[in-house]
């Protein structure tokens, strides 16, 4: 046995260390998907509310309602992909 304090040991030191910044890691991983899911939900909740809105008061033919909310969803879908903001 060593005469090292608790805590002072390398190996514990590394491991610590190691361990620390695979959580701040995921800390930001985790904090980057939060922002992502609330991106796509506040892109579906706007879509869902695009369609109540045409429903109730038309300003388009009904048969482009369909590719508006295509179009949405699919902006919606590059943003979670990354390939826009």
């Amino acid at each position: 046995m060593s005469d090292q304090p608790c805590g002072v040991c390398p190996v514990l030191q590394a491991r610590i260390n190691h361990l620390t910044g695979v959580n701040a890691h995921l800390n930001r991983t985790l904090t980057h998907l939060r922002r992502l899911f609330a991106a796509v939900v506040a892109g579906v909740r706007a879509t869902a509310v695009f369609i109540d809105r045409e429903i109730e008061q038309p300003t388009m033919p009904r048969r482009e309602l369909i590719r508006a909310v295509v179009q949405r969803l699919g902006h919606v879908l590059d943003v979670a992909e990354g390939r826009t903001r």
